[in-house]
Parts: structure tokens; C-alpha cells; sequence
């Protein structure tokens, strides 16, 4: 007996392997899409538990060192409030001597008109000596009263970063000198503050 040609398989036949082909080759697409798939769960779901626990670790640290930092941050404030209020000063001088009254010099001979005007003029001339010395004094005091804050501020301030140097700010140095704000980054500093998770987690957002 003769065996049948492949070539005359009927078309139905033909048509059913390549179906069947087929099947098989999506199937394996399908697999390794799932496989892919499970595998990218697995490394979000493994990321997300990293996340997590590194920020257990940081409240963690947060609260371990929360009471020196408040208490850094604190004396901080008072000091920048301190130094804001001696900005704020003005001098205030002694009242000047009062001019005679004209309608009293009326009553006075023209002499004596003359000496009350020479001894209110000599008096106007000690005052303003004396308010030079007092105002100069008073600068003095200003001046140092201003170093010792500024010293006692970066003391508060290097407490602070030792702390917790996460509260630093960028270009904090730039900052610090030019003016009362101590190069801080107060976002920062508030969530160490309170140790809050939600507000130690936004830090950590881009």
C-alpha cells in the first residue's frame, strides 16, 4: 500500500495545525507577559516593604532624638527673636531743654532777658554733648549686644545641625549671612520636630 503524500493533506487539516501553532505561540507570549508581570508585582510589593521600613528606621531615629532637637530648636528661635527685636530698636534720646517762655521774658529787664536766652543756649549745648556720649554709649551696647547673639546663634545653631543635620538647608552658610535666618530648612525641621510618619515621609518625596 502506497503512504499518503503530505502534500495532498486536505487544506482542513493544514489549517488546523497552524491554529494549533498558533495557539501554542500566544500561549507562550501570554506566560512570559504574566511572568513579566508577576515579577514587576514582586518588585514594587518588595520596594514598597523597603520604603517602609526605612521609614520605621527614621521615625525611629526621630523620636530617639527628638527631645535634644526641640530643645536645640528652641533656644534657636528664642535667639533669632532676640536678635530681631534688637533690629527693631531705635534710640531714645533726653528730652531737650525747654526755650524761656516768651511771655515770661516780658517781665524780665532786657538784661536779664539776655541771660535767660545765654543760660537756655548753654544748656541746649550741654544737652547735646551729653546725647552724643549717651547715643554713642547706647551704639556701643548695640554693637556688642548684637555679637553676642550672633556668637550665641551659630553656638545654637551648630547644636542643632549635630542634632540632626537633615535640617540644614541648601546654601545654608549664603543664608546665614545675610541676615536673622539661621540657613535652615524649616520643612525639615518642622517634621523632625514632631516626628509625624506622614510629615517625615513627604521629606523623602521628590
Amino acid at each position: 500500500m502506497v503512504p499518503p503524500n503530505p502534500r495532498s493533506r486536505p487544506p482542513a487539516a493544514a489549517l488546523a495545525l497552524a491554529l494549533l501553532a498558533a495557539g501554542v505561540l500566544l500561549g507562550s507570549c501570554q506566560n512570559r507577559a504574566q511572568q513579566a508581570e508577576r515579577q514587576r508585582q514582586e518588585q514594587a510589593l518588595q520596594a514598597a516593604a523597603a520604603q517602609r521600613r526605612a521609614l520605621d528606621a527614621l521615625v525611629e531615629r526621630c523620636r530617639a532624638g527628638q527631645a535634644e532637637l526641640v530643645k536645640a530648636a528652641d533656644a534657636l528661635a528664642a535667639t533669632e527673636t532676640a536678635l530681631a527685636n534688637l533690629q527693631q530698636r531705635r534710640y531714645s534720646a533726653t528730652a531737650r531743654p525747654k526755650a524761656p517762655d516768651p511771655a515770661e521774658l516780658q517781665r524780665f529787664t532786657i538784661s536779664d532777658q539776655e541771660l535767660e536766652r545765654e543760660r537756655h543756649q548753654q544748656a541746649v549745648q550741654a544737652w547735646q554733648q551729653k546725647e552724643q556720649q549717651r547715643r554713642a554709649r547706647w551704639q556701643a551696647e548695640q554693637r556688642q549686644e548684637r555679637q553676642r547673639l550672633v556668637a550665641r546663634r551659630e553656638q545654637q545653631r551648630q547644636a542643632l545641625v549635630k542634632a540632626n543635620p537633615a535640617v540644614l538647608a541648601a546654601g545654608s552658610d549664603a543664608a546665614l549671612n545675610a541676615g536673622l535666618n539661621a540657613g535652615l530648612n524649616s520643612e525639615a525641621l518642622a517634621a523632625y520636630r514632631s516626628c509625624e510618619r506622614d510629615n517625615l515621609a513627604s521629606l523623602k518625596r521628590p
